[in-house]
């Protein structure tokens, strides 16, 4: 949200988290739903590069620990 937030200035924080809420929930659906997530993305970003940014950091495990103090696997 934050990397959206930096390079898609004209969005309120409201709609940074709707727009990063629903695309990862597209993400989560199977038959298409990365379609779906970045097209969402697409249509929401101004620059390309910033799409190809944001959909990249959603896919990408992140290396923070889960809950239960443990980093999620790569």
């Amino acid at each position: 949200m934050v990397a959206l937030g930096e390079r898609e200035a004209h969005l309120s924080a409201v709609q940074l988290l709707a727009l990063v809420d629903a695309a990862a929930w597209w993400l989560s659906e199977p038959n298409g739903g990365e379609e779906f997530a970045y097209t969402l993305l697409d249509a929401s970003c101004a620059a390309e590069v910033t799409t190809e940014h944001i959909y990249l950091a959603l896919i990408t495990p992140s290396d923070e620990p889960n809950d239960d103090g443990d980093a999620r696997p790569s």
